[in-house]
């Protein structure tokens, strides 16, 4: 009986033992869980990790009290200065909570990285290389653009519309173009929008740049002035051409136009129809009507006058129809119409011509008239005075050798309108001539002079057909004088 209790008593003892070193055991093996080290909440109490504001602070709060020697272990990529304090303390040297606030701004767009090398807890549990990341506010973005980037023929008077994907109220946007224009910008923020206008329309066919410099100023005081952009983006615009005038009819500087002659303008794009009327002109002024065809301007006369200088013009300032243009510099053209035909003579005998290709004038001494022929088909003949028989015209086959509007005889002190000289002598073809004596005073040749052999040698054309015969001749044109 006594064995027994001795045996119970060691027994007991036996397994006291191996209860109190499992028991030990256990507990050196559950401790590090039984006083796990792990993070309460990173960034904010709520936990949430939202995009951090310029100057908030960061905080980093454990389930247990760590050493505040983890401040020695605390670093931040991108590196910034800032504070580093301990919250929730537990005695001098321990606290829960680890904050860090930047001396200056933290960077908008930016993933930071806290890294704690080693911290110890209170209850001598360990954490070694922690990483923590937040991300900074992300700054507003352009979403769309109109007129889109690159614009090619926007209108002198657009205005430039800007969305963003939101507002900051962190950000300002300046907004400038180049070469530089006084600008009108309109703020709705609550379509996140822009309106950039101009006060004075652009010039056309003229690239520009839009500048847009986007600039953070965390501090609402914070002046702008010398502030470097946080980001400036550019986009190349060009305006429309000027409105020009493509074609028309007829050709400038045209001769023997008929007194119904048809005018046609044809602008470059569509112009507003009432403006183009009232900068259109002609002089002498005709009676007539205006229509269009699409683009086409059409003036239709009742009739122009004879053997006339027309001047067709279109003022500057015709408007576009579709957009802001306009035409920049006066456009204008000359015609002349063709000489009345009872001012055409009926040769008594019919001239034949003697050249059938190109042009050449023929001068028929013995009828007294001037015929200009071109691939063999008479233009009409006019009535001439040649050379007195003393002085005759030369015959012969001669050729233009130069032209002159105004010439001068210094040998006879008289002006020769539509000069043409045929020969090295100083033979030539032009309008009755005329003499000036003092005070102004001019004295013309007579019309009646025409048809006789009156001159001192030259061939003379009267008003009207002289300017006419001058038009169509070029020099190098073959002449052929005869009886």
């Amino acid at each position: 009986m006594l064995l027994k209790r001795k045996i119970s008593k060691k027994t007991f003892w036996l397994i006291s033992l191996t209860a109190f070193l499992i028991l030990s055991f256990l507990f050196i093996k559950t401790y590090p869980h039984l006083f796990s080290l792990y993070e309460v909440y990173i960034i904010r109490p709520s936990g949430q990790q939202l995009e951090i504001e310029p100057k908030e602070k960061i905080a980093i709060k454990f389930n247990r009290p760590i050493s505040r020697e983890a401040e020695k272990e605390f670093s931040i990529e991108p590196e910034i200065s800032g504070k580093i304090s301990f919250e929730d303390q537990f005695g001098k040297s321990y606290a829960q909570t680890i904050t860090f606030k930047p001396d200056g701004y933290f960077a908008p767009d930016t993933l930071y990285q806290i890294r704690l090398n080693k911290i110890k807890s209170f209850y001598g549990t360990k954490k070694e290389n922690l990483k923590y990341y937040f991300k900074t506010i992300t700054s507003p973005k352009i979403k769309k653009l109109e007129p889109e980037k690159g614009g090619e023929g926007i209108d002198i008077q657009s205005t430039f519309s800007v969305n963003l994907d939101n507002f900051s109220p962190y950000f300002y946007f300046k907004f400038e173009l180049e070469p530089a224009v006084d600008l009108n910008v309109e703020v709705k923020k609550d379509k996140n929008k822009f309106i950039v206008g101009h006060k004075n329309r652009l010039e056309q066919g003229r690239e520009y740049i839009l500048k847009i410099s986007k600039f953070f100023l965390p501090d609402k005081n914070e002046n702008l002035k010398g502030k470097k952009p946080y980001d400036i983006q550019t986009f190349k615009y060009k305006t429309l051409p000027p409105i020009a005038i493509d074609s028309f009819s007829p050709m400038a500087d045209s001769l023997g136009l008929p007194q119904n002659q048809e005018i046609k303008v044809k602008f470059s794009r569509a112009v507003d129809y009432k403006s183009a009327e009232q900068n259109f002109s002609i002089e002498p002024n005709v009676d007539g009507n205006l229509g269009w065809e699409k683009d086409t301007l059409i003036f239709q006369p009742k009739e122009f006058s004879s053997l006339t200088w027309y001047t067709v013009k279109i003022k500057k300032g015709t408007v576009g129809h579709n957009d802001s243009g306009y035409l920049d510099s006066d456009f204008e053209f000359k015609f002349q119409t063709k000489l009345n035909p009872a001012a055409r003579i009926t040769p008594e005998k019919p001239i034949e011509p003697k050249i059938k290709k190109g042009k050449y004038i023929d001068i028929d001494i013995s009828q007294q008239l001037l015929t200009p022929f071109e691939d063999g088909k008479s233009q009409g003949s006019f009535l001439i005075s040649t050379g007195t028989y003393d002085m005759p015209t030369p015959h012969g086959e001669f050729k233009i050798l130069n032209k002159q509007d105004l010439a001068y005889s210094t040998k006879y002190d008289l002006y020769m309108p539509f000069w043409m000289a045929f020969t090295t002598a100083g033979h030539g073809i032009h309008e009755l001539p005329f003499w000036k004596y003092k005070g102004g005073y001019e004295y013309k040749e007579r019309e009646s002079h025409l048809g006789t052999r009156i001159s001192h040698g030259c061939v003379r054309l009267g008003v009207g057909p002289a300017e006419q015969v001058y038009r169509w001749t070029e020099i190098g044109t073959p002449v052929i004088v005869h009886e």
